[in-house]
This record gives structure tokens, C-alpha cells and sequence, in this order.
């Protein structure tokens, strides 16, 4: 768990900077992770750390500057994993940490 944790603010930390965040905001990310990671429900494989990573920059960015456009991320983000996952997961992180309900998309 601490090497994982390690790993995911490195990636914050560097995500943050390669899009020109302001260290709030990657300050605000990584708030974020810590409080997603230590609640008991989810469990972060390693090998979602990037998709992760890239979610809590982008909720963290919406929050704390202007929002950032969610294909900027591709450039972090295997093939696999695409801007929809990241969406997905907005959700399910704002849910578990602040009990918000995003309705779906149609």
C-alpha cells in the first residue's frame, strides 16, 4: 500500500505539471487520492494507478481552476483506457468520498 501510494502522487505530481497545473491543484489531487485510499470500500490495483492518477488531476483541476478538457489526458492514458473510464470513475469518486450522485449519461 505505501509504495502504491508512492507511485500514485508521483504520477499526480507528474500529470500536474506536463498540463500546466498550479500546485493547488496537484496538492488538491492528491488530498483526494489519500482520502479515496483510505476509506475501507475501494481497492486501487497498480495497474489502474495512471487512470487514477489522471482523475483526481481532472477533478481537481474542475475544482480549482478552469476545467480542463478530458482529452488532454490522452496522452497519459493506455489505449484501453479511454476518457469514458475516466468519467466513470469521476463518479465513483466523488460518490465515495463525498456521497455526490452523478446521474448517468444517455
Amino acid at each position: 500500500p505505501r509504495r502504491r501510494r508512492r507511485t500514485l502522487m508521483r504520477l499526480i505530481h507528474e500529470i500536474a505539471r506536463k498540463l500546466t497545473r498550479r500546485p493547488i491543484t496537484m496538492f488538491h489531487a492528491m488530498s483526494l487520492a489519500d482520502t479515496y485510499m483510505s476509506s475501507a470500500q475501494p481497492v486501487i490495483y497498480r495497474t489502474n494507478l495512471l487512470l487514477y492518477a489522471c482523475t483526481f488531476v481532472w477533478i481537481s483541476s474542475k475544482y480549482n481552476e478552469e476545467g480542463i478538457d478530458v482529452k488532454k489526458f490522452n496522452a497519459f492514458l493506455p489505449m484501453p483506457m479511454y476518457n469514458r473510464d475516466m468519467r466513470k470513475l469521476e463518479a465513483l469518486v466523488l460518490h465515495e468520498i463525498m456521497e455526490w450522485n452523478i446521474a448517468k449519461e444517455n
